[in-house]
């Protein structure tokens, strides 16, 4: 009976008589991501590092409650365990600790107002009001901290847990019931955010109860892990859950329907937060320019700078323009010299001479040639690079580059007012090394304009924006002062899927005609693009709720440094530890290229990682280069198991023992030719996650046919986990290549039963036989297993040596 008419017609006629409320995340909220949070505040009262004093808190809390099994701790006991000596306090200190926390709460706690006007009409229709809480604090406190919080509203009846040493689960209703003699339970209704201790309690003594969820599932979810990797965090720890009501207003905005959408879904939990905050932040930055300089411009760089320019105009901010300006025409445009094209070919991965022409805006011969010789027509991007100054001259590119400058600053005098005259333009985009903003001064110096430039990026690598020439700036919200460095640039190794959900739904500026853009053919499909716009839409319903929430007081950008906070985290969860329903939801999609090309990969790419995991340790897999693009989320589909690993690892809590292998022993191997055979040793290591490994090098000699592994002086039995397979024209070069996963049940046993990759022993001498592809360069097997039960190999007896197999 949610409905409020009937609800007041239910109490005009007597079948609802009394009405209470749960307190905390039902009739009150709090300005943090956590309880844990008013800790972190009240820390900050006593001016003392948050991060112990939380931990000492929680700490004293679990003491106090333990000392009172069953039952429920007061403040006064908690603080009573607190290790005041600690902080250099005496015992005279304990009272002063409460009523600083109460301070903290205070300060911290703010009124839901939908459900304020719900106690208010229950009370104005004839009903008792009243509350209960499972608290620490005690009726007397809050009662002050309601009266504070809810003024005009008169509760008749306040009940914590801690004075009646009761939880709502424990008794509490049924004392409640006794005091106020209660014989129609029936006419009692209750309203809390706990299924448990606020429903099912409720209900079991017959009381009609109201179940106010905090959010939709997948909102808790994400945001567990939120407060989870906040503690993480070296830069923020527990002062970071302190976060101005953030975590309120995306729980708010969590109860649309559509947010059953993940797609919509991200729009409003993380797009919407992040981005907001980053238009508040610029909206600052553009003001103090406009100080300096009231003809100072600003403008979005297409295509990553497509949302963040719809919520700015969406939050009425000042006049801002648009333009198509991207790496490629910037840096054509600044090049008059060839090197400066191949060293940014020499990153790339593959070329193909049309993406190639389309870049550089021309044609010629030589390089025509040049591809035709290339396998399929594509060119490896570093041997294309080493050649491309003998094959393309400065002559050529100098033409071409000059009618690009020509173009670029049409185009600005096209998109932005008064562009001649503005003496300052500021550059707003996702980042990362300002390659934009360094061309597009290059390109304005060649063509004699002096206006200063001044980047700011959502996600600045701050160590790349340092060498700027004089009057230009950039820096950026997500910045070192935020994260450290090894965390943005594992931040930045997954940012591809930020870049798809903020792009705009159109091919990339190409060239221009007229100072208008010529694009790129659009190669995401327009069910990817229907997609990317329903997150569009969800980050637009954020902040159309934010302003609605802000005129009600509720308002987490007014201190632009707790939402960064609180921005950096709601970010680095969905990039670093996505929940399973993203996982899946993304994995559909494609990256585009955006180089020239009509070429896209996969965003997540799982099967990549698992081919990768089945040769590389840990570590390496965590440093995986593009492709696969999403790491994080690539990591999780391959293996479930590595998704938090990856998490500790990029905040530098997971060290080489971590993720690393140690050598447990040898393993004795057979090669076969035929009839013929030769032994070898090969080293047996132990993964962080316990399963063996062994690598298996194979001469051309020994291709195509079978490699038997001994087995049976190892494990009584187990289950292979992978079979890998590498060539190259020598072992190292081998280790090298791309990896290819064998089809388990290719494998065959000798003394050895087998099916499916699980295996039993039948003796100490039980072979597992490999398949051995056939080739001319040398192979490497890598086979991974574990044991059932484990067991290392003897180190006390000596490896049978044999032929090696290489003589």
């Amino acid at each position: 009976m949610s409905d409020l008419s009937g609800l007041e017609g239910a109490i005009g006629q007597g079948h609802v008589g009394i009405v209470s409320f749960d307190v905390f995340d039902t009739l009150l909220y709090r300005k943090v991501s956590s309880p844990d949070g008013v800790y972190a505040a009240t820390a900050g009262i006593l001016g003392v590092d948050p991060r112990l004093f939380c931990q000492y808190r929680r700490i004293a809390e679990f003491t106090a409650r333990k000392a009172v099994p069953g039952l429920e701790a007061t403040i006064h006991e908690i603080y009573a365990a607190f290790p005041v000596g600690r902080f250099g306090w005496g015992e005279e200190k304990r009272g002063e600790l409460v009523e600083a926390e109460f301070a903290a709460e205070m300060a911290l706690c703010f009124a839901n107002t939908d459900m304020l006007a719900i106690a208010g009409s229950c009370k104005a229709a004839g009903a008792s009001i009243g509350v209960l809480s499972d608290t620490y604090w005690g009726n007397g406190l809050l009662a002050r901290l309601l009266v504070a919080k809810c003024p005009g509203l008169t509760f008749d009846f306040i009940y914590a847990s801690s004075d009646h040493r009761a939880s709502k689960a424990g008794g509490l209703f049924r004392r409640v019931k006794a005091d106020m003699a209660i014989a129609d339970a029936g006419s009692w209704m209750h309203w809390g955010d706990n299924p448990g201790a606020d429903v099912a309690a409720a209900e079991k003594l017959g009381i009609r109860a109201v179940h106010f969820p905090q959010g939709a599932p997948l909102h808790q979810s994400l945001r567990e892990r939120e407060v989870r990797m906040t503690r993480l965090a070296p830069n923020g720890g527990d002062a970071a859950l302190v976060d101005g009501g953030m975590e309120i207003l995306r729980r708010i905005a969590s109860h649309d329907e559509a947010f059953d959408d993940p797609f919509h879904a991200v729009g409003a939990s993380v797009l919407g937060p992040v981005l907001t905050t980053f238009i508040y932040d610029v909206s600052r930055r553009f003001a103090a320019l406009r100080a300096r300089n009231p003809k100072a411009r600003i403008a979005f760089l297409a295509r990553d700078g497509f949302l963040p320019y719809r919520l700015w105009r969406a939050e009425g901010m000042p006049e801002a323009a648009y333009v198509d300006l991207n790496r490629r025409v910037t840096l054509i445009g600044a090049s008059a010299d060839v090197g400066r094209i191949a060293s940014f070919l020499s990153r790339l991965d593959r070329v193909m001479l049309p993406g190639l022409e389309s870049f550089l805006g021309l044609r010629s011969p030589a390089l025509e040639a040049y591809f035709s010789a290339c396998p399929d027509g594509v060119a490896d991007a570093a041997e294309l690079a080493e050649a491309l100054p003998s094959l393309l001259g400065n002559r050529d590119l100098s033409a071409s580059a000059a009618l690009v400058r020509r173009q670029i600053v049409l185009h600005l005098e096209n998109r932005i007012a008064d562009f001649a005259d503005c003496g300052d333009l500021m550059l707003v985009d996702i980042g990362y090394t300002g390659t934009v903003q360094k061309s597009l001064r290059e390109v304005l110096d060649l063509e004699g304009i002096s206006t200063r430039l001044h980047g700011v990026y959502l996600l600045p690598s701050d160590e790349d924006l340092q060498e700027l020439a004089p009057g230009d700036t950039a820096g950026g919200l997500i910045d070192d002062r935020v994260v450290l460095p090894s965390l943005k640039r594992c931040l930045l190794r997954n940012v591809a899927v930020l870049e798809q959900l903020m792009s705009e739904p159109v091919g990339s500026v190409r060239e221009y005609r007229g100072g208008e853009p010529v694009r790129e053919v659009e190669v995401r499909s327009s069910h990817q693009l229907r997609l990317m716009l329903r997150a569009h839409e969800g980050a637009l319903s954020f902040s159309q709720l934010a302003a609605a929430q802000r005129a009600a007081g509720l308002d987490p950008f007014a201190n632009l440094d707790t939402a960064t906070r609180a921005a950096a985290v709601t970010l680095a969860r969905f990039l670093l530890w996505p929940l399973p329903q993203e996982v899946e939801a993304f994995s559909r999609l494609d990256h585009d290229i955006n180089l020239g090309t009509v070429g896209h990969v996969s965003l997540v790419d799982g099967a990549a990682i698992a081919a990768l995991g089945a040769v590389h340790q840990q570590s390496a897999l965590f440093t995986a280069t593009e492709p696969p693009m999403w790491l994080a989320a690539s990591l999780a589909v391959a293996d479930p198991q590595l998704a938090y690993p990856y998490l500790l690892w990029s905040h530098g809590a997971g060290g080489e023992m971590a993720v690393g292998e140690e050598v447990v022993g040898d393993m004795m191997a057979t090669l076969f030719r035929g009839q013929e055979g030769a032994q070898i040793s090969v080293p047996l290591v132990r993964l962080a996650s316990g399963d063996y490994r062994a690598r298996l090098p194979v001469s051309a000699r020994y291709r195509g046919d079978v490699a038997a592994l001994l087995l049976g002086d190892i494990a009584s039995g187990g289950f292979v986990r992978s079979l890998a397979f590498q060539s190259g024209p020598g072992a190292g070069a081998a280790m090298k290549a791309p990896p290819r996963l064998i089809d388990l049940s290719l494998m065959r046993g000798l003394g050895l039963d087998i099916a499916g990759g699980v295996f039993r022993c039948l003796g100490p001498e039980a072979h597992l036989l490999l398949p051995v592809p056939a080739g001319e360069d040398t192979a490497v097997l890598t086979l991974t297993f574990a044991c059932l039960p484990p067991r290392e190999a003897a180190a006390s007896e000596p490896a049978r040596k044999g032929k090696d197999a290489y003589a």
